[in-house]
């Protein structure tokens, strides 16, 4: 499956974005993630060692001097650009700043809306730099797990469904549920949470992803029996 994935590297110097952004290019949605960085200069390195398709970088690494030589050697490589602005308000701001050959879009884009956009890079379309639907910061929501109200079995099912970037729709599909009913179990979810949109969601069920692969276990705050 992985030859067929569009390969990218991924680079921001928050590691929960980071994080809940690698857990949304899954080899499932066609993208195969070969290069993670924290900084400006690695992720230099990783576009020019390992010549990805797509390289999704903060727009902070292009201070500096650097946005030039990022796009230079992208270029060179047919490497395309693809640039986070740290929000929707942001987004005209971040692409006037730094006027180039490169889609940029908010950090809390939904998942979907980003899989949609990047797979358009990848097939060599150019997209509009993309003002989020869900126009929430995700670096601020903070959920102490004691104090969430555990999700049943049907819920922790559509959020990880959510992470890996599904619609309503295909989640619907997936688990024989109306796009509706899959709308009624999310805002239950975010109110259990205390979330605001699905992005959030993503990034949050990323983390507890990660937290079961070490533990074997889903954390205690999302691990109620569907009633």
């Amino acid at each position: 499956m992985w030859s067929s994935c569009v390969s990218v590297v991924v680079g921001d110097p928050e590691p929960v974005f980071l994080c809940g952004l690698i857990s949304v290019l899954k080899p499932t949605q066609g993208f195969k993630v070969v290069g993670r960085c924290h900084d400006a200069r690695a992720c230099l390195q990783a576009i020019r060692h390992l010549s990805p398709d797509l390289a999704l970088i903060d727009s902070s690494f292009l201070g500096g001097g650097r946005f030039d030589v990022l796009a230079s050697t992208a270029n060179n490589l047919r490497t395309r650009l693809v640039v986070f602005a740290p929000t929707v308000d942001k987004v005209d701001a971040v692409a006037a700043a730094f006027p180039g050959r490169f889609g940029v879009l908010p950090k809390d884009i939904a998942p979907e809306q980003l899989l949609r956009c990047l797979r358009q890079a990848a097939a060599g379309k150019e997209f509009s730099h993309l003002r989020g639907a869900e126009p929430t910061g995700i670096y601020t929501v903070e959920v102490e797990h004691s104090r969430a109200a555990p999700l049943t079995d049907r819920e922790r099912g559509i959020a990880q469904l959510v992470s890996q970037g599904l619609s309503n729709k295909e989640i619907g599909r997936e688990l024989s549920l109306s796009a509706g009913t899959v709308k009624i179990h999310l805002h239950r979810i975010y109110q259990k949470l205390a979330l605001q949109n699905r992005t959030a969601l993503a990034v949050l069920s990323a983390q507890a992803d990660l937290s079961a692969e070490e533990s074997e276990a889903f954390p205690a705050s999302l691990s109620e029996k569907d009633v």
